[in-house]
């Protein structure tokens, strides 16, 4: 069930009148288990000035790198701050839009050989080695699930 906000919202759309749509536009917090205050001040003062300002949000689009290295134990500090993000905005989580980024998986080797034609070709390597290329997105799967985006299964 949609809220008032979201119906509003997709109404206003529906009219193809979307120049009044605000979208907050982050990227790149390479949250960290054990990072350096910087960060955690970019964050804390994001949502500080949302919620002193009153900033009419209607989409939080997010795009790539939510945590750094793949730390896997940092994706519940993510989610706090996703969480308290869309409870400032007044937003469910149909008004998030997060893609991943090369921190938010687990790289390799394996996965550096798709780049290198030498090696194989892209298209053969994927085929042949997909369940083990998305087992290195299983963190940021859950993630996503955790903050009831919906996780479309990629064959």
């Amino acid at each position: 069930m949609l809220s008032a906000k979201d119906e509003a919202i997709n109404k206003h759309l529906e009219k193809g009148n979307n120049m009044g749509l605000k979208i907050l536009h982050l990227s790149d917090l390479h949250i960290s288990s054990n990072e350096d205050l910087n960060y955690t001040t970019l964050r804390k003062g994001i949502l500080k000035y949302l919620r002193e300002n009153q900033v009419k949000i209607d989409l939080v689009a997010f795009t790539g790198d939510i945590v750094d290295r793949n730390d896997v134990t940092a994706f519940s500090k993510a989610r706090e701050f996703f969480q308290e993000l869309l409870e400032i905005c007044g937003l469910t989580s149909e008004r998030l839009l997060i893609v991943p980024g090369n921190h938010d998986m687990e790289r390799s080797d394996m996965l550096r050989n798709i780049l290198d034609p030498e090696k194989i070709k892209a298209d053969e390597y994927l085929k042949a080695n997909w369940k083990y290329i998305k087992v290195r997105m299983d963190a940021y799967s859950e993630f996503v699930t955790s903050l009831g985006i919906a996780n479309e299964e990629v064959a």
